[in-house]
């Protein structure tokens, strides 16, 4: 983050500085490196008070003002502020990110039925499971459709998440 501290009515010291600087830093972890970070501290009559604004891209911001007596304990009311907006604004994005589950209701008590949106039919072919397997990779799906040579049953080659493939048999 690219950290601007301006005073107004207010002379910014080193101690000041570092006092903002080390609060902020604990934002770093939402922000990205070069997000530039606005400060201005003020002083109205025996308040001091501390404004930060971040802009979070397309016309909008977070900004937070806090004001208290001890301009150190302002600091620390908006970097409280700051983690709370700035947490809740990254899970948001993160929610959005998420394929969100959607079901169709035409009825309360309506029975929900699953949409087959494709149908495709094929003749089973001989095969042994490790030829199910090279076929399987030819073809470059996750699972193959076979009748087993052995025992003339039904069976599917699977790719497995972890590793290696797996075999499912249908009993008849």
């Amino acid at each position: 983050m690219k950290l601007t501290i301006i005073g107004k009515t207010v002379t910014i010291t080193d101690g000041m500085r570092e006092a903002i600087t080390e609060k902020l830093s604990k934002c770093d972890k939402y922000l990205k490196e070069n997000t530039p970070v606005r400060v201005v501290v003020r002083t109205v009559r025996d308040d001091q008070i501390i404004e930060v604004a971040i802009p979070t891209g397309k016309n909008k911001e977070i900004r937070a003002e806090r004001r208290s007596k001890d301009l150190y304990e302002a600091i620390d009311l908006v970097e409280e502020v700051l983690n709370r907006q700035l947490r809740k604004q990254k899970e948001k994005k993160l929610d959005k990110k998420r394929i969100p589950v959607m079901f169709l209701e035409t009825e309360p008590e309506a029975e929900i039925k699953p949409l087959i949106m494709k149908e495709k039919q094929f003749d089973l072919q001989m095969m042994t499971p490790e030829e199910a397997v090279e076929e399987l990779e030819a073809l470059d799906h996750d699972f193959h459709l076979f009748m087993n040579v052995m025992d003339g049953r039904v069976g599917v080659v699977y790719r497995r998440k972890e590793a290696g493939y797996g075999l499912l048999a249908a009993n008849m």
